[in-house]
C-alpha cells in the first residue's frame, strides 16, 4: 500500500488508475518481471469499509483498454471484492461454529461424567420387576448373561454406554440390535 506503481497508487488512494501508455505515465513502475507491459489498469477491490486489494490488468499493447473494458472490469473487481469478503465471513463463522461446538461437547462430556459420581451409581438394571440402581461392579459381575453394548451419543459426544444383558443361549437378531441402537 502506497508503494510506487499503479497498484500501490490504487490501493492507497482507493481510486482506479489506468495507464494507456506506461512509458508516459508518471505513476507506472517498470516491473523487471513484466518488461513488455505497455498498458496497465488497476481497480480497487473493496469490502464494505475499505480497500482489500487491487485487480491489476496488463497488456503488451498501448491504448489497450476501452471504456467498455473499464466498465466490465470494474464490475468484476466489485464482484471479486465481495467474494473475498464473503469467503472471510464464511471462514470466521466456521471457526466460531467449531469453537462453539467444541465448548458444547466439553460441557456435555463434563456434565455427563459428573452425573454418576453425584448419584453414586454406575448404571441401572431394568427388569420385569422394575428399575434398580447399580452402585458397584459386583452387582454387574453377578449377571451371567451376554452383553450387547451400544454408545449413547448426544450432539456428537459419547456420554455413556447402553449395555443390554440377555441370556447366554438367546439368539439376538438384527431387529433387537436395531432396537438397542434406537434406544441408545
Amino acid at each position: 500500500i502506497g508503494e510506487q506503481g499503479i497498484v500501490g497508487f490504487t490501493i492507497s488512494s482507493s481510486q482506479p488508475r489506468i495507464a494507456l501508455d506506461t512509458g508516459t505515465d508518471a505513476v507506472y513502475f517498470n516491473n523487471p518481471d513484466l518488461r513488455e507491459t505497455r498498458s496497465e489498469m488497476a481497480l480497487p477491490l473493496r469490502n464494505e469499509t475499505s480497500v482489500i486489494g487491487a485487480l491489476d490488468v496488463q497488456s503488451t499493447e498501448r491504448n489497450a483498454f476501452s471504456s467498455e473494458d473499464v466498465e466490465v472490469l470494474s464490475t468484476l473487481a466489485t464482484q471479486v471484492g465481495l467474494a473475498i469478503e464473503n469467503a472471510r465471513i464464511f471462514d470466521r463463522s466456521q471457526k466460531s461454529l467449531a469453537e462453539s461446538e467444541s465448548i458444547t461437547r466439553q460441557y456435555l462430556r463434563n456434565t455427563w461424567k459428573q452425573l454418576p459420581e453425584d448419584l453414586k451409581s454406575i448404571g441401572y438394571k431394568y427388569t420385569l420387576a422394575g428399575v434398580q440402581m447399580i452402585d458397584d461392579e459386583t452387582t454387574l459381575d453377578k449377571l451371567e448373561k451376554k452383553e450387547i453394548s451400544y454408545p449413547i451419543v448426544l450432539r456428537g459426544e459419547t456420554i455413556g454406554t447402553l449395555s443390554v444383558h440377555v441370556p447366554k443361549d438367546e439368539q439376538v437378531g438384527r431387529d433387537k440390535i436395531e432396537l438397542i441402537r434406537a434406544v441408545a
